[in-house]
């Protein structure tokens, strides 16, 4: 060791090793304490070249080791003696594992010229396999709190957004206690100007999903320079898209889109409704959701999308109409409401469709779109003078629109609001909702109840 230490240098020693040993499908076992020693992380490195499977035992924050190893087994102490403890009890758990199944050491078939290698079965219990999940978006109030539901489930969860992390008051993620949070890993790339870095940090992380809020919205602005919109939601997208086709790791896709791509209409809007898209906002949508289309059929590219109505819930942005009406009222101000506020909305609570993207994304058939909405319609007015009676504010009054997507085929059991409740101010509970007759979740499960004539065909 110290011999090619001199030769090689020590940053090295591991990686030049399994350049000459190490063989595809062979394990690569890394212990750091800090998860940023040179040589354990060229050691990774050269393990996922050679196709290898690797564990990494870490402390502190994991290090680049944390995203480097494909099942790290994180100790988040900032303690190295602790650390260094922990480790040698997963080494002492590993021996006894061995010594325990003695068989799984075996031999390569008569007349082979390869050596003797462990067949190793690893306990879930002893090493833990989380999953991991890539957030395109996570910025985003949909995507930050989509990240907070999965790591509350125990997932890994990479977060990608072209500005820096705002304000913790706007990312629900950032509320969670800091075990938690250390599952949380967070790099700022723009699909437009760095799609190169989004790959990168995608491929080091390898998420078996990766769901993407990530669009250029706005509606009536896209009127102002429609290329902008067509560039993100389009272009931008498609070399994503182009990319992820080709990465083994990748086994869902879940779209997020947006009702706007059925355009004017009103009532209840199903899965087959076809697009007509009003706006260029509404129009790149639709146009990236036929291009995923042409993906599926071609490549059996594995993505499933999902359109909500209007949400809502802690850490939204001030602009939108219910944080909006409970700020003016905190601060006695007039709110004006546009059109009189006759427009007619259908709201769900931002937890349940994080809820069930994550159901979607484990459970459903590829190819196929989810609309995630409540049965209750709600006028703009009417939602203002509910907020106003909860909070004992006196209501004085001083474009409809229609459009909700059908829940028919993703009500879910989890838990979902009859819109907004008068309990908005009150930690936002809700109360229990039904499953859909075509689709139900059922023990985590999203369980398909024939027959089902709903199908996507943008």
């Amino acid at each position: 060791m110290t011999c090619l230490g001199n030769d090689i240098g020590y940053a090295d020693i591991f990686a030049q090793q399994l350049s000459v040993l190490a063989e595809p499908g062979d394990l690569l076992l890394a212990f750091s304490g800090s998860g940023n020693s040179p040589n354990i992380v060229k050691a990774l490195e050269r393990a996922r070249e050679l196709n290898m499977t690797s564990y990494a035992i870490l402390g502190y924050s994991g290090g680049k080791c944390l995203t480097l190893a494909d099942h790290p087994i994180h100790f988040p102490v900032d303690d190295m003696q602790v650390a260094e403890d922990l480790q040698v009890m997963i080494g002492h758990m590993l021996m006894q594992e061995l010594s325990a199944h003695p068989r799984g050491w075996t031999a390569e078939a008569p007349g082979s010229p390869h050596r003797r290698r462990p067949q190793l079965s690893l306990t879930h219990g002893v090493f833990p396999m989380s999953e991991r999940i890539a957030i395109i978006g996570s910025n985003s109030f949909s995507g930050a709190s989509f990240a907070r539901h999965c790591l509350v489930e125990g997932v890994a969860v990479l977060g990608l957004s072209r500005s820096e992390e705002p304000s913790a008051s706007f990312l629900p993620y950032r509320w969670l206690s800091a075990e938690v949070q250390a599952r949380w890993r967070f790099v700022q790339a723009d699909l437009n100007e760095h799609p190169d870095r989004v790959i990168a940090a995608l491929d080091a992380f390898a998420p078996s999903m990766v769901v993407n809020f990530a669009a250029q919205g706005m509606v009536a602005q896209s009127w102002l320079h429609p290329e902008h919109w067509y560039q993100t939601n389009v272009m931008a997208n498609l070399r994503l898209h182009e990319a992820l086709r080709r990465r083994t790791w990748l086994k869902k896709y879940v779209h997020v889109g947006t009702p706007e791509v059925y355009g004017s209409t009103s009532g209840v809007i199903t899965e087959s409704a076809p697009f007509n898209p009003s706006t260029p906002y509404a129009a790149s949508r639709a146009a990236c959701d036929l291009h995923l289309r042409t993906f599926f059929n071609q490549y059996q590219f594995p993505v499933v999308w999902t359109r909500a109505a209007n949400v809502y819930g802690p850490g939204q942005q001030l602009y939108r109409i219910i944080p909006r009406t409970i700020l003016s009222i905190k601060l006695g101000q007039k709110l004006q409401l546009h059109g009189g506020g006759h427009s007619v909305r259908s709201f769900i609570h931002i937890d349940d469709v994080a809820a069930a993207t994550l159901a979607i994304a484990r459970h459903a058939p590829i190819g196929e779109c989810y609309h995630l909405s409540t049965a209750r319609f709600i006028s703009i007015r009417a939602l203002v003078e509910m907020i106003c009676r909860h909070d004992e504010c006196r209501f004085r009054p001083g474009c409809a629109d229609h459009r909700r997507p059908s829940r028919q085929r993703c009500r879910l059991h989890f838990g979902q609001r009859q819109g907004p409740p008068d309990s908005w101010l009150e930690r936002y509970r809700r109360p229990r909702g039904r499953c859909s007759r075509h689709h139900r979740l059922v023990g985590g499960a999203l369980r398909h109840d024939p027959p089902s004539a709903l199908r996507l065909h943008p």
